[in-house]
């Protein structure tokens, strides 16, 4: 398969605004389609109460992945966090701080 030759913004921030722009995205994870991008709000705790309260729609991104299908994501670190990584997202820290996802195109 061909890419879709499409530049993206250069952080995770910009990158948001720009699949926002497309007016596709989707505040459930589960509506995703495989080579979604998503975003996630900073670490706050491991459990669903860490982020009772906060108000997804005003808080910042600092985290984007690819969504892989099949509940998992693809997504880097650093190296001693290692690396590039798979990681599922149902029932983590991932699905709590999970702000949206959607398409470039």
């Amino acid at each position: 398969k061909e890419g879709i030759d499409q530049l993206l913004p250069g952080d995770s921030r910009a990158q948001g605004a720009f699949v926002k722009s497309v007016g596709k995205q989707s505040t459930d994870w589960r509506q995703l389609k495989r080579g979604d991008l998503m975003f996630f709000m900073s670490y706050k705790g491991s459990s669903a109460s860490s982020y009772s309260g906060i108000d997804k729609s005003t808080a910042t991104i600092t985290h984007v992945a690819i969504y892989l299908g099949d509940g998992q994501v693809l997504h880097t670190y650093s190296t001693e966090s290692g690396g590039v990584r798979v990681d599922r997202i149902a029932g983590t820290h991932w699905e709590h701080r999970f702000l949206f996802g959607g398409p470039t195109y």
